[in-house]
C-alpha cells in the first residue's frame, strides 16, 4: 500500500467528472477506516489537477497512437477488421516518427474483439472473424472501441442487439434488462437470503451490467425497445441499495479485514494469505514429500 501519485489520483478523479457526459463531477473519499485512511488533500489536488487548475506533475517521454476508422481498409466487411488492424499496426511500427511515439497494442480493443468472435460463434452466428459477420465493419470498429468489460456477461446480448435486422425496435437488450434485474433485492425492493458481503457483490455485478447496457446506448443512441429511463432509474436505485449495503458491511468489518486474524487483506477476499493457508495447508499434504515436515530449516507452517 501506498499514497497515490498526484497524476494517478487526478485520473481517478477525472473518470469520476466524466467530463462531457456530465456538466460536473464530484469527487468522494472515505475516511474513518482502519485498513485504508485516506488523505484528503491528495483527493482535493487531485480534483483541481483534473480540471486542469494545477499542473499533475506527470512527465511524458513519449506516446501511442492508435489508428481511425478511416485508416482502415475493410470496406465494409467486418471480417477484414482484425487483419486491417495488424496491417495498420505493422506499418505503423515500421514508420519513424519526429517523436518519442510508436503504435498502441491496443488490448482493450482486441480483447471485445476476441470477446465478440466467441459470441458470434454462438447460435446461428458465424464462428470466426473470417466468417461473415451479421454487421458491418463501422459496427464492429464501434464495439471494439466502446469503454466495455470484453468479460462481462452482457457483451453476448451486445452482440446480438447489434445483429438484430432493425436495432431500433430489437428487444434483445430489453430482454437482458430484464434478465439481470430479476431479483428485486439488486435495488432495494425485496429481501435478500446471502450475506451482506455476498449481496453487496451481487449489486456490483448487475449493475456493471447494466453500465454495459447504457454504455451501446451512448456508443449506438439507441437501446432498442428498452426504455432509457427505465434503466437510469433503476441503476439509481442500485446506487442507493450498493451504498446502504456499503455502510452495512463497512459497519461490519466484513470488506477489507481477515476475518480469522483481523489484519487488512484484499476486500474481494474473506481471509488474509497467512490463514487461508494455514486453513488449506493439510488439503495438498499429501502432495508433498515426508522429509519436508522434518526440515527445521524450513517452517512451513509458520510460527
Amino acid at each position: 500500500r501506498r499514497d497515490l501519485l498526484l497524476w494517478e489520483a487526478a485520473q481517478i478523479a477525472g473518470r469520476a467528472g466524466r467530463f462531457g457526459l456530465s456538466d460536473e463531477g464530484g469527487v468522494y473519499a472515505i475516511k474513518g477506516l482502519d485498513w485504508n485512511d485516506c488523505d484528503v488533500s491528495i483527493v482535493k489536488r487531485a480534483a483541481d489537477a483534473a480540471a486542469g487548475r494545477i499542473d499533475t506533475g506527470m512527465k511524458v517521454d513519449g506516446a501511442y497512437i492508435t489508428p481511425r476508422f478511416d485508416d482502415m481498409a475493410s470496406d465494409g466487411d467486418a471480417s477484414r477488421l482484425d487483419y486491417s488492424l495488424r496491417a495498420w499496426m505493422r506499418r505503423a511500427e515500421e514508420t519513424k516518427f519526429e517523436y518519442e511515439v510508436k503504435p498502441s497494442d491496443m488490448p482493450q480493443r482486441f480483447d471485445i474483439l476476441d470477446a465478440a468472435q466467441m459470441y458470434v460463434g454462438c447460435d446461428t452466428f458465424p464462428d470466426s472473424l473470417d466468417a461473415k459477420w451479421p454487421f458491418d465493419d463501422e459496427t464492429l470498429w464501434k464495439l471494439s472501441g466502446a469503454p466495455l468489460d470484453p468479460e462481462n456477461e452482457m457483451l453476448y446480448a451486445i452482440v446480438g442487439f447489434l445483429a438484430s435486422d432493425d436495432i431500433e425496435s430489437s428487444d434483445v437488450l430489453l430482454n437482458a434488462f430484464k434478465a439481470a434485474t430479476a431479483d428485486r433485492s439488486l435495488y432495494g425492493q425485496g429481501t435478500y437470503r446471502c450475506s451482506d458481503t455476498d449481496h453487496l457483490f451481487d449489486c456490483e455485478r448487475h449493475y456493471r451490467m447494466l453500465m454495459q447496457i447504457k454504455t451501446i446506448g451512448n456508443a449506438f443512441g439507441t437501446l432498442g425497445t428498452l426504455d432509457e429511463s427505465e434503466l437510469e432509474w433503476t441503476m439509481d436505485q442500485m446506487e442507493q441499495e450498493l451504498w446502504r449495503v456499503l455502510c452495512i458491511v463497512e459497519r461490519q468489518n466484513e470488506l477489507g479485514v481477515c476475518r480469522v486474524c483481523g489484519k487488512p487483506c484484499a476486500p474481494w477476499f474473506s481471509e488474509c494469505d497467512d490463514c487461508h493457508s494455514a486453513r488449506t495447508a493439510w488439503r495438498y499434504a499429501d502432495m508433498w514429500d515426508d522429509d519436508i515436515y522434518n526440515d527445521d530449516d524450513d517452517d512451513i507452517w509458520g510460527d
